[in-house]
């Protein structure tokens, strides 16, 4: 079991990023889009929303 405090970076369909902030503990989810076609069609959205997520982490 992955424990809260573990940033988790999901890829796919229905997949949940998880970004946990450092000395906060604040955690982040992201859901990608659960439609294939739709996921597809908007991946750079998604990576975009991830990137986003891990720069503020750094």
């Amino acid at each position: 079991m992955i424990a809260e405090s573990t940033t988790v970076i999901a890829l796919g369909a229905d997949a949940v990023t998880k970004i946990v902030y450092g000395e906060s503990g604040r955690i982040e989810r992201a859901a990608n889009l659960k439609d294939v076609k739709e996921y597809i069609l908007r991946i750079d959205e998604q990576i975009d929303e991830k990137i986003k997520m891990l720069i503020d982490i750094c």
